[in-house]
């Protein structure tokens, strides 16, 4: 009974020897291209994030829904000669009652509020959480200061809850 099973084990063998050999090829020409340019800057930033701390904020603050406001800058230097423009997105996590807002991730912390990013040269470009809402900067003399304002907000018509208020927005930056 040995002998059969390794002759049967035997034939299978070279039976896949045999259609692997008679396998036909193709091929594909790839044509690469690509242009160098000299459009990056130097962020000045650390790499650990940058911190924008509003303090404490009143429920009596929330005039209008908007808590608390303060500006913070990212400042690039060392821009390369093609550089002009920057554009700048920002994602997170969106608040479950007001999607264009960047939700408290506070674990028991304040209910009811969410913080927005607004940026460009004005703070005008409100920049959402999904990506949406690009700010641009110019480039001037190889670097810019890019002025954003942030804003602690009521998320719907109750009132805010107390407690602490945490969220992480990343911002990236794409040179132009």
């Amino acid at each position: 009974m040995k002998i059969v099973k390794y002759t049967a084990a035997l034939s299978l063998i070279a039976t896949c020897l045999f259609s692997n050999a008679q396998a036909a090829t193709d091929s594909a020409t790839i044509n690469l291209s690509a242009t160098v340019v000299d459009n990056t800057c130097t962020p000045e930033w650390a790499t650990a994030g940058v911190d924008v701390k509003m303090n404490r904020v009143s429920l009596q603050d929330f005039s209008n829904k908007v808590g608390a406001s303060k500006n913070f800058t990212l400042s690039l230097k060392d821009c390369g000669a093609d550089t002009t423009t920057v554009k700048v997105t920002a994602t997170g996590t969106p608040d479950d009652e007001d999607n264009t807002l960047f939700s408290n991730t506070e674990t028991n912390g304040a209910s009811g509020v969410g913080f927005s990013i607004w940026g460009g040269s004005t703070q005008a470009t409100q920049m959402k959480p999904d990506g949406s809402g690009t700010a641009e900067y110019t480039i001037t003399d190889g670097k810019a200061d890019m002025v954003f304002l942030a804003k602690l907000m009521q998320t719907g018509t109750d009132t805010p809850g107390t407690g602490e208020v945490k969220c992480i927005v990343t911002m990236t930056v794409d040179y132009q």
